[in-house]
């Protein structure tokens, strides 16, 4: 199987794949794959109706994303009988366990866990058990009124890049890669195909978020506000996922990174479920 280096001009050829896709893994998205590819070094490989990705860890250990396609059981069965051994998958979900040879030794990585969320009830925020939350939203519309989020476009992409430059400056490797992808994300005229809006307070942007819309769920890739202006984060997050996310039933707000500060925001907003990940390895 030859496999070639993913670059922004595949998206076309491959993206019918990932709009077929079943699962609701941030990582089996066109923004889960494009946007991350410069820091794993993905490249991909399209043949028997299904679509291979691998990538790269930071010790040059090559790993492999659950095959999209035709015939998912089917690439991972050529995959076992051709690729070098160890033979390692990465964040295979719970459901395609079963596609794997017995002799497949599964780990599940709490870190890498999806935050699934009803979307209804993460836009409208009802009942006591969001009232947290609703306190933060309302004392930002009680100070800059009701914070409409527009769409990004190319005519103010400028002033979000702007706005993005005065965050404060990332701690961690981790932290820093995700900086340049959103760099590159502000800098592609079409944001690979994804919706991005942007969240005004006294007529400044205080927050945008990117998200793609994939089935009956919304993937939130980018979330970034303003921690000085309060409430910026609750009301983008909540209003973000109105305007971008329509008629969907769940969001998709990705992993907390085995950060504990992310993994209490996450859960204070009441995920529906927790999509678990599996690393798989064949020796």
């Amino acid at each position: 199987m030859k496999f070639e280096k993913l670059t922004g001009q595949a998206l076309a050829r491959l993206r019918p794949f990932f709009e077929e896709n079943p699962y609701r893994l941030c990582d089996l998205t066109v923004g889960g794959v494009f946007l991350w590819r410069h820091v794993y070094r993905t490249e991909f490989a399209v043949e028997d109706g299904n679509l291979y990705t691998r990538l790269y860890d930071q010790r040059g250990r090559v790993h492999y994303n659950l095959p999209l396609g035709a015939d998912p059981a089917a690439g991972i069965s050529r995959l076992v009988a051709e690729a070098a051994r160890p033979l390692r998958f990465c964040t295979i979900p719970m459901e395609a366990l079963s596609l794997f040879p017995q002799t497949a030794a599964a780990t599940p990585h709490r870190e890498l866990f999806d935050y699934l969320y009803d979307a209804e009830a993460f836009v409208f925020l009802r009942g006591k058990k969001y009232a947290g939350q609703r306190n933060h939203v309302n004392r930002f519309v009680r100070t800059y009124g009701e914070g409409q989020v527009e769409p990004i476009t190319e005519e103010n992409a400028a002033e979000v890049r702007a706005f993005f430059a005065t965050l404060p400056p990332p701690e961690g490797e981790s932290a820093e890669a995700e900086r340049e992808v959103v760099a590159e994300l502000l800098d592609t005229p079409d944001f690979y195909g994804m919706t991005g809006g942007a969240l005004r307070a006294d007529g400044r942007i205080v927050g945008f978020s990117f998200g793609e819309r994939v089935g009956d769920t919304l993937f939130v890739h980018v979330e970034k506000a303003d921690r000085a202006c309060p409430g910026a984060y609750q009301t983008l997050a909540s209003r973000f996922a109105a305007y971008a996310g329509g008629d969907a039933r769940f969001i998709n707000r990705e992993d907390d990174a085995g950060d504990e500060g992310l993994r209490t925001a996450k859960l204070a907003l009441h995920p529906a479920c927790l999509l678990e990940k599996y690393t798989v390895e064949l020796p």
